[in-house]
């Protein structure tokens, strides 16, 4: 149950915070200079949340690119903050980064994770 609720809350802050990281940016340091490290990423979909909009579960986890990290501006401007995203996320999809961003280091994590 606690690995459930962990992975649910760090799947919720993967989802929640770019936006909440916007709006309070005044309340944090910055981040580093730099881009982040290499990262691979996943792609969650048929994600299932709770009525105080945390995740829950989902239908299927596709480990994207074959588990390897892609180029920083190619996933940034397309998953994660271009037209994709926009679309996955509208669709109840979410593309989540893996280790070391998370600690998730593949599909097979996340769904032993959500079990």
């Amino acid at each position: 149950m606690k690995r459930t609720l962990a992975a649910g809350v760090a799947v919720a802050a993967l989802l929640l915070g770019p936006l909440a990281g916007t709006a309070s940016a005044h309340d944090h340091e910055e981040p580093p200079p730099g881009p982040p490290p290499a990262h691979n990423h996943m792609l969650v979909l048929g994600l299932q949340v709770d009525a105080l909009g945390n995740p829950v579960g989902f239908r299927k986890c596709v480990d994207l690119a074959g588990g390897q990290a892609l180029d920083i501006s190619v996933h940034h401007r397309t998953v994660h903050t271009g037209k994709a995203g926009a679309a996955l996320r509208k669709a109840g999809h979410a593309v989540v980064p893996a280790a070391p961003l998370t600690p998730f280091r593949n599909c097979a994590d996340l769904e032993a994770a959500f079990g």
